[in-house]
């Protein structure tokens, strides 16, 4: 299934009906907007007007976190920051990727031939669970053997990636839609990443969390989704939905306004890539004070100013 929503909603994310969700990219035309001048209207953009998309299965009628996203039938890979021309870019994409069904479109940042930003989808022959989807990820991102960054955001199960925009300086780039190979081999391509150096590089840096894979996590206590939750942390977009509904667990738990308004700073300092500017925090923080002191119809405790 295909899942479209915006980020700043409370909505459950709107189930799209598509057979074979690849078809998608086939149909849809993309949203145009005027390119943001500063990060302040890039954000505007990206929370409340760009279609975020999830494909796969999620819970029916729910929202976006890591619980409602059961499976991923499509492989979304940012790639920011390329260090070549988009010619060389685009040539290199079409050679590794000419035997598999992919889209490739420009980002809401993309500058053609100038600030290189493309958003990679792969079709994939079969659903895959997170632990699979973090390793293709690791796996065809090195693959493409391409200079380039790839999004953090990316590994984020639960993440929303945008949908094709266009903007008046993206125009001129080509959005490339090849459907008549086939979807990539997810069991062998697992193995074949598995046997790669990269892997098993990545899994020696790893070594400190040995265990990790044959521990099964069963979601029964509260205490532990909470601080998965932050150590997980939350994407660029995402920001003021994630801290909203944390410092209101906070709350909720009895953590007094002075420490939980002291837990926030840490987290947005070290757990996330883009933390939130203070007063921006500071905000959020008051709003949700005022909030639960409206519910509880008294004080807290001392309020932060």
């Amino acid at each position: 299934m295909i899942y479209k929503n915006i980020v700043r909603t409370n909505n459950p994310m709107e189930m799209l009906p598509f057979e074979r969700d690849f078809d998608f990219f086939k149909s849809y035309y993309p949203q145009e907007f005027t390119y943001p001048r500063n990060s302040e209207e890039k954000d505007k953009i990206k929370q409340f007007q760009m279609y975020i998309l999830i494909a796969g299965e999620m819970v029916p009628n729910s929202t976006r976190s890591n619980d409602n996203v059961l499976s991923r039938s499509l492989l979304f890979i940012d790639l920011d920051d390329v260090n070549e021309t988009e010619t060389e870019f685009l040539q290199k994409i079409s050679n590794k990727l000419s035997k598999v069904n992919y889209c490739l479109y420009p980002t809401l940042s993309h500058i053609t031939n100038e600030k290189i930003r493309y958003r990679l989808v792969l079709e994939l022959d079969r659903s895959v669970n997170r632990l699979e989807y973090e390793t293709l990820l690791l796996g065809i991102s090195s693959d493409l053997g391409i200079d380039f960054d790839v999004d953090e955001s990316n590994k984020v199960w639960s993440q929303g990636q945008g949908a094709p925009v266009f903007t008046e300086k993206s125009k001129n780039s080509p959005i490339f839609y090849q459907e008549k190979e086939k979807p990539v081999p997810v069991d062998n391509f697992l193995k074949k990443i598995k046997e790669s150096s990269i892997y098993k590089k990545n899994k020696r840096n790893q070594a400190s969390y040995k265990g990790f894979d044959n521990y099964q996590y069963t979601g029964e206590k509260y205490t532990g989704k909470l601080l998965n939750k932050i150590a997980e942390g939350v994407t660029e977009g995402d920001r003021n939905i994630w801290f909203t509904s944390l410092l209101g667990s906070f709350f909720n738990q009895g953590v007094t306004a002075e420490n939980a308004y002291k837990l926030a700073t840490v987290i947005n300092e070290n757990f996330l890539d883009f933390p939130l500017e203070d007063k921006e925090l500071i905000t959020i923080f008051k709003s949700i004070m005022a909030r639960e002191l409206r519910k509880r119809g008294g004080e807290i405790d001392k309020p932060i100013t």
